[in-house]
C-alpha cells in the first residue's frame, strides 16, 4: 500500500504569495514495519455492505479488525500500532430492532450478538536507544478467549462490529510483534 504525501511550499513573488505543492511516494507499510516491527493495520473502504439482510462472520471479522486496529493506526495515535491476530468470530441470531440498547445503533435496524476469542497487540515504536531498547519486546499482547459484543448498523447505516472478553483476559508485556503476514 503507498499514498501521496503533499510537499506544500510558500514562493513569493513581488507582493503575491504563490502555493506551491509537490507530492511524493511513500510507503506507508514499509514505514509502519520499519518503525513498530508489525504489519499495517487493517482498512476497510467501506462498512456499508450487506446493505440488506445478515452480517457474514467473515464480513463481522473484517468491521471488527478494521474498527479495532484503526484506533491506533496512525502512528501519530498515542505513539501504538494496534493489530488483531488469531481472531475467531461467530454471528449469532438477530434482535429485534429497539431492543437492544446501544447509543449509536440505528433503531430500525437489527443487532446481531457475536462471540469469538482473539489476540490484540499494542505495539510501540521500536527504539534502539541504549537508555529504552526494546526492538523485539516492544508490544503488550492481550488474549481475550470469550469475547462477546455486537454487529450492528449506525445511525449513519454503516456496520459496526465490537467485541471485548470482560472475565478472562491474559496480559504480557514486552513480547514481540506478530509476525508479518
Amino acid at each position: 500500500m503507498s499514498f501521496k504525501i503533499a510537499n506544500l511550499g510558500l514562493i513569493a513573488f513581488t507582493g503575491m504569495v504563490v502555493l506551491a505543492i509537490a507530492s511524493t511516494q511513500v510507503s506507508a507499510e514499509s514505514n509502519i514495519r520499519a518503525r513498530f516491527g508489525t504489519r499495517d493495520p487493517v482498512t476497510c473502504p467501506s462498512y456499508k455492505e450487506p446493505r440488506t439482510g445478515a452480517i457474514s462472520a467473515d464480513q463481522a471479522k473484517q468491521y471488527f479488525k478494521c474498527g479495532l486496529e484503526a484506533k491506533g493506526g496512525l502512528e501519530g495515535t498515542d505513539g501504538q500500532v494496534f493489530v488483531v491476530e488469531d481472531l475467531v468470530l461467530e454471528v449469532g441470531a438477530a434482535s429485534p430492532p429497539g431492543t437492544i440498547r446501544i447509543p449509536d445503533a440505528a433503531a430500525d435496524s437489527p443487532a446481531y450478538a457475536i462471540k469469538g476469542s482473539f489476540v490484540i497487540y499494542g505495539c510501540t515504536a521500536i527504539s534502539t536507544s541504549p537508555m529504552t531498547y526494546n526492538k523485539g519486546r516492544n508490544c503488550t499482547v492481550k488474549t481475550q478467549p470469550n469475547a462477546s459484543g455486537w454487529c450492528y448498523k449506525t445511525v449513519n447505516q454503516d456496520w459496526r462490529c465490537d467485541m471485548v472478553d470482560t472475565r478472562n483476559r491474559t496480559v504480557q508485556m514486552e513480547l514481540p510483534p506478530p509476525a508479518s503476514r
